[in-house]
Parts: structure tokens; C-alpha cells; sequence
């Protein structure tokens, strides 16, 4: 995935934000897969699991409200839990 991004780069809502620092899929579990068992043809398979794409730099969380504190606890342990580096 080449780019960074444009849009959604800037914290707009809150104090405090999670951003992506490398471009990467965050899935939930949506692709198109076949069962094993069918025979080939007769159009595409149901959807295994859904994927958003993020850019380097783009914004994924934004708090407010909170203590610095409070705030970074919060990021670190949502950071820990991504598949990316934030």
C-alpha cells in the first residue's frame, strides 16, 4: 500500500488521537472465500470478512474529555491490541 494520507490527518473532535504510523488492512473478518467442497463457477463466494484500509498518518481514535494520563493509558492499550504500529 503506497500513499499517505490526505484526509484524516489532522485531530478534528478531541484532544488526544491514535494515529497509524504505517499503512496497513484492519480487518473484521470480511474477504470472499469458497467452500472446499464446490465446484468451480457458478459466480463468487460469501463474504469471509471486511477490511478498512489505513493509510501512514491517518487518525483512527480521537478522545477528549479525559486526563493526559487517563489518555495515554487508554492509546497505549489500543496500540498494543492493532496489528499496526500507532
Amino acid at each position: 500500500m503506497k500513499g499517505i494520507s490526505y484526509r484524516g490527518n489532522r485531530i478534528c473532535f478531541g484532544r488526544f488521537a491514535f494515529q497509524a504510523l504505517e499503512p496497513a488492512w484492519i480487518t473484521s473478518r470480511q474477504i470472499e472465500a469458497r467452500p472446499t467442497e464446490t465446484r468451480m463457477g457458478s459466480g463468487k463466494g460469501s463474504h469471509e470478512y471486511w477490511v478498512s484500509i489505513v493509510k501512514l498518518g491517518q487518525i483512527l481514535y480521537e478522545m477528549d474529555g479525559v486526563s493526559e494520563i487517563v489518555a495515554k493509558d487508554a492509546i497505549s492499550i489500543a496500540a498494543s491490541k492493532m496489528p499496526i504500529r500507532t
